[in-house]
């Protein structure tokens, strides 16, 4: 037997030996071969060995849906040539539906070996890197999502492999499907940087396309920022709940990003132009999907997890996910330095004026919002992000209010996770069910929150600000302003374009993000002031970001030519009292971590 043989079979029988070790009983055991070597092809292979399968027919599948997502998605329509093979001889295979194959497996134990290819988008896999997402790549067998599995990739010369998920050898392993398809891997020739906190290791890995320019790239303050993160909320929650995580950063040109929360590690896509100019922007997106780790990973409705990804699974709890996730998310940056009282103000003033603008907030509650986040919306419609952020502001100020500052959204939140997660057994805890989220911050805080959440979360009453801002010695303010009629939009999107509009006359299109107004980049914190500076009967070229067939990720820069017509406004903003009292700016210096 050659070395490299001798290798191959230590490294395989280490792998098994190791996924022994994650379950105590004998079980079906998986092994996906990930061939990437033909990235001109834009093609990967995958080669699945299934062993101590005793089903005579088995079904395979690919998800229907990406954990954190939210949307049905057809993940299989990239995948061709699925064939099957037991003791080298091909078995019978047809496709039931546009996920799912039946294998006729017969009887016996024997290993069954599934061969498919799925086609990469170009960003995606090139001659620099492949980014590898779990549910578009790897298939399950039905019924047997509990199984261990071992995944190999096999690379082009001078790439490396980053994922969140444990390597043993050449190899890496996963307790469970579940476990698997959550945690992406970068392949490809990338950076790499390190930190330690605690016993726990973090890993930050870059890949910057080709094409980006990375002068005035200020690295150091980025890493310096992921870390500061990374300590605070640690440290929020009294630990790490994983012993490695990885920062899977994507750098393209442009500006706009976007991020998806793992297991044990995020992916994150931002233009570099943005970075170079928002790196605080940037910050917020880490933030956010770091918090995830403990909210919605752990800390989550029972239903997410361990999932069913043939069907939308609806919870009415988005707005606690995601949009407290939001909130904590820029609660970390104030707290650290990394924004200053006044950006974290900024936020939160922004996204009071995007709900009062938006007629929907009279007719769907922050629970409908949720629920329904799997369903195509026409016209108007709320954000369980936008709204719930601002629920877990108002939560937390009420509770600080009516405490003296002694209890905080703080420590409900490190009680969820005490309760549910660490209390809760398993690798992630248990899930939560509908009413534990308002028993317990009534519980932690000693006040009732049955009535603020039929009315502000179950119900459409608009949201306290009056009553709940002055705590910390704040007030809202409302001011009529002028602003361009692009049609109905929140921030930079536009949401609802009016028959007989201006905007319509113009050719603009709902969902359309607006980019760039006479050149002049237009991003989340100067979007107000310049729309408020655009004069009447200006005429001005709007550049949208459109989407494009294959739904929001696919978009394409459409330039409009659009002849001022200004609409009045009425504009949120958050401003301090004057002659703060000593107990307001008790609360507020705590809030903000001063």
């Amino acid at each position: 037997m050659s070395s490299k043989k001798l290798l191959s079979v230590v490294v395989t029988v280490v792998i098994l030996l190791s996924l022994t070790l994650i379950t105590a009983q004998e079980r079906t055991d998986i092994t996906y071969n990930v061939d990437a070597t033909k990235p001109e092809d834009k093609t990967i292979t995958v080669i699945m060995s299934i062993n101590n399968l005793p089903d005579e027919d088995i079904t395979i599948s690919m998800p229907a849906w990406s954990p954190g997502s939210y949307h049905i998605e057809n993940l299989a329509k990239n995948v061709k040539n699925v064939t099957a093979s037991k003791n080298n001889k091909p078995l019978e295979i047809t496709q039931l539906d546009n996920q799912s194959w039946l294998i006729k497996k017969g009887k016996g134990n024997g290993s069954v070996i599934i061969f498919y290819e799925i086609t990469k988008e170009k960003d995606d896999f090139n001659e620099e890197h492949l980014e590898l997402m779990g549910p578009s790549t790897y298939m399950y067998i039905v019924g047997y999502k509990d199984s261990p599995a071992a995944v190999f990739f096999k690379v082009p010369d001078g790439w490396e492999i980053a994922t969140g998920l444990s390597s043993v050898g050449d190899g890496y392993i996963a307790r469970d499907y579940d476990t698997l398809i959550d945690s992406p891997a970068e392949l490809g020739k990338f950076k790499k940087y390190e930190f330690t906190i605690g016993s726990t290791k973090y890993e930050v890995v870059e890949h910057i396309a080709e094409k980006v320019k990375t002068e005035k790239f200020d690295n150091d303050t980025l890493l310096e920022n992921v870390r500061k993160i990374a300590k605070y909320q640690t440290d929020l929650f009294g630990g790490a709940p994983f012993d490695r995580y990885v920062f899977l950063f994507h750098f393209t040109e442009g500006r706009r990003g976007w991020g998806l929360e793992h297991l044990n590690s995020t992916s994150i896509h931002f233009g570099m132009e943005g970075i170079k100019s928002e790196l605080k922007y940037f910050s917020d997106i880490v933030a956010h999907e770091f918090f995830h780790a403990w909210n919605v990973k752990r800390i989550r409705p029972r239903v997410l997890g361990p999932f069913d990804y043939t069907k939308e699974i609806r919870t009415n709890a988005l707005w606690l996910s995601e949009g407290v996730t939001s909130y904590y998310g820029d609660l970390t940056l104030v707290r650290t330095g990394i924004w200053q009282e006044e950006d974290f103000i900024h936020s939160l003033s922004r996204s009071i004026d995007a709900l009062q603008y938006n007629p929907d907030r009279l007719v769907t509650s922050a629970e409908k919002s949720s629920w329904t986040a799997w369903d195509k919306k026409e016209g108007p419609s709320i954000s369980y992000y936008t709204k719930g952020e601002l629920l877990g502001m108002l939560t937390d100020l009420r509770i600080r209010g009516l405490t003296n500052n002694k209890r905080t959204f703080d420590d409900v939140m490190q009680f969820l996770y005490r309760w549910f997660v660490l209390g809760g057994g398993g690798s992630i805890g248990v899930g939560f069910e509908e009413g534990d989220i308002e028993r317990a911050i009534s519980s932690i805080s000693g006040i009732s929150f049955k009535d603020f959440f039929q009315k502000y979360v179950a119900g459409t009453v608009e949201l306290p600000y009056d009553e709940i801002l002055p705590y910390a010695g704040y007030k809202l303010s409302r001011e009529k302003v002028m602003i361009p009629d692009f049609g109905e939009y929140s921030g930079t999107t536009i949401y609802t374009i009016p028959k007989g509009s201006p905007a319509e006359a113009a050719g603009f299109k709902e969902g359309d993000r607006i980019s760039d107004v006479n050149g002049k980049k237009v991003t989340r914190v100067n979007y107000n002031e310049l729309f408020k500076s655009l004069k009447e009967g200006e005429e001005v070229i709007v550049r949208v970001s459109r989407k494009k067939d294959g739904g929001d990720w696919n978009r394409e820069d459409i330039d409009v030519k659009f002849k001022v017509v200004l609409k009045e406004k009425l504009e949120y903003s958050i401003k301090t009292i004057d002659n703060p009292s000593e107990e307001q700016l008790k609360i507020r210096n705590s809030w903000l971590g001063k």
